[in-house]
């Protein structure tokens, strides 16, 4: 059947070519078996995409043809799009499928690209235009002008480059079945541009570049970048074929980046930059989740000027040896915003280190104070809505609530046994004695003093009693919280104490504990603040 597809009489020039016709893509689908997916992931596709195609087409001819059609769907109608898939195609070794595909369609290249890409000697061009955003934040430009940055109608001139390597990222993927890939972070003096490399020239590149080396490179090509990592229009992509010869002699200075505190990164000219941070302490780790290709867990970091989220991005579920009260620094995090929150995030290039330093530790310890290590586990809902959570236990976020009152309680201070798990300790005679434990079933036991106050919260929604103990009641109570505490106190100091808060209609942003319990077959909750942080507004 492929046989008898007859050829288009028309020529095709390249300069106005503005796709392919399904025979086309037929015809370049047949010159393949089951290597046929390598192609499809040079041109972008992603693994679930590929995983359905395969899923729901049989027969490798038909899978790469529905492929094909699917990417140039995605790519639009635009100049070119012939010689981003010849380039993926030779890419993975099989120039004679291109070579085969112009004589057959009568696709003739002008002889002024011919020139662009015979020229692999020529000098690197000087009319660049200066690099308009850079990739990483706070390197100090030493070049005039920069040869990383490449206009529309340089990007097959192929020049040799000299480079630094910043930063080469481990070899993800599974390499027996050649869907691999790495990046690697050049630097020209001027400014960054990313690398990446795919299949078997990824295991080149991991084999030729090592950080801080200064290479040429030669036979590489130059693609628009995807933009969900980068400010920048084009990205080097690295083929199998290409030369990557290492420099003795150094004419780059290495410069190191200037290194920013949170308060620095939450700034929006910092988006979509890799960047280096300050040395910072982990207070919250949530758990790993399957997100379609890797694993992702959110961590939050805090530094004295803020506090931020940081998409933690790996390759498998056990990859992180970090925990609450680490201190840490980052090295080229990327920094994202979504719906005008800015965030950081774990890229293949990113480099974390600990930091082992006991006196910055402990300087830090003190940030932990009002932190929730168990605020990433907790799942965000209305106060309307706690009714409707059935798992005891639940742990919930309200994102905002007023404090509108507290319950007139007869007892708000009380001693605790030190033993976890048991309970308050009582004074079998009232008028004085020896504190009592049920559990411990002992005449004396030595406790803690425990704060507990009820206060009811409505965010808009609903209201709801939630108990506060030692520590949330330190964060309301602020100022006041050494007075309150003591044993002695009257009643009635508590409750003017209290009533005063109330005038403030102070907003919180809550962490929720809520316990279910069943009383004469009817079932309640109880509500816990396991701690709470004040709304700036």
């Amino acid at each position: 059947m492929l046989s008898n597809i007859a050829p288009t009489s028309r020529k095709r020039e390249p300069q106005g070519e503005l796709g392919f016709t399904e025979q086309e893509l037929l015809y370049i689908a047949s010159q393949y078996g089951k290597e046929w997916k390598h192609v499809l992931i040079t041109l972008g596709l992603k693994s679930h995409e590929i995983e359905q195609i395969q899923s729901t087409i049989e027969g490798h001819v038909d899978q790469m043809h529905e492929g094909l059609l699917k990417w140039q769907r995605k790519i639009g109608e635009c100049k070119g799009i012939r010689d981003i898939l010849f380039e993926a195609i030779m890419e993975n070794g099989r120039k004679d499928v291109v070579d085969d595909f112009k004589r057959k369609y009568f696709v003739f290249e002008p002889e002024s690209k011919k020139k662009a890409y015979s020229d692999m000697n020529e000098p690197v061009p000087t009319n660049m235009m200066p690099a308009e955003k850079c990739i990483v934040a706070g390197l100090r430009k030493i070049a005039q002008q920069s040869t990383l940055d490449f206009s529309q109608s340089e990007r097959n001139r192929l020049c040799p480059l000299r480079v630094m390597i910043k930063a080469v990222s481990k070899v993800t993927g599974i390499v027996e079945e050649d869907n691999n890939k790495i990046f690697v972070l050049f630097y020209d003096g001027f400014t960054c541009l990313k690398g990446v490399a795919f299949g078997k020239a990824a295991m080149k590149v991991k084999e030729f570049c090592e950080n801080d080396a200064e290479v040429i490179l030669s036979n590489y090509g130059v693609k628009s970048a995807d933009q969900t990592y980068t400010r920048t229009k084009f990205e080097i992509r690295l083929r199998q074929s290409t030369s990557i010869k290492k420099c003795n002699d150094r004419q780059i200075e290495s410069v190191a980046e200037k290194r920013y505190n949170i308060e620095q990164l939450q700034n929006r000219k910092m988006e979509k930059m890799f960047a280096s941070s300050q040395p910072v302490i982990i207070t919250a780790i949530g758990d790993s989740n399957r997100q379609v290709e890797k694993y992702l867990r959110e961590i939050y970091v805090k530094d004295e000027t803020g506090r931020m989220k940081v998409n933690f991005w790996s390759n498998s579920k056990d990859e992180f040896e970090y925990e609450i009260e680490n201190v840490i620094q980052f090295k080229h995090i990327f920094v994202d915003v979504f719906q005008n929150e800015m965030f950081l995030q774990r890229h293949d290039l990113s480099v974390v280190e600990k930091c082992d330093d006991n006196a910055l530790h402990n300087s830090l310890l003190k940030l932990l104070d009002g932190e929730d290590p168990d605020e990433l586990s907790y799942k965000r809902t209305s106060l309307a809505e706690i009714k409707c959570v059935r798992e005891s236990r639940k742990k919930i976020i309200i994102e905002s609530a007023v404090l509108t009152k507290f319950a007139k309680e007869e007892e708000m201070i009380y001693m605790q046994c030190i033993v976890k798990g048991h309970g308050p300790l009582f004074k079998k005679n009232k008028k004085g004695g020896k504190y009592f434990c049920n559990e411990c079933k002992k005449n004396y036991v030595t406790g803690e003093k425990v704060t507990r106050i009820k206060a009811q919260f409505n965010d808009g929604s609903s209201s709801t009693w939630a108990t506060l103990y030692t520590e949330s009641s330190r964060l309301v109570l602020g100022d006041y919280f050494q007075i309150f505490h003591k044993m002695n106190i009257k009643k009635e100091e508590c409750f003017s104490i209290l009533r005063q808060i109330e005038r403030e209609k102070r907003k919180y942003k809550l962490f929720l504990s809520i316990r279910h319990f069943e009383v004469e077959n009817v079932l309640d909750h109880t509500v816990t603040v396991k701690s709470l942080r004040k709304c700036d507004t």
